[in-house]
């Protein structure tokens, strides 16, 4: 589900995005 908010300004590891997101938005968790 995170896979489908794509971030312009997120690393190019997507290891790295996917925390960022978690951390932005923890209810997605």
């Amino acid at each position: 589900m995170l896979q489908n908010f794509p971030d312009p300004g997120a690393p190019v590891l997507p290891g790295k995005k996917l925390t960022k997101m978690l951390t932005i938005k923890p209810s997605l968790a």
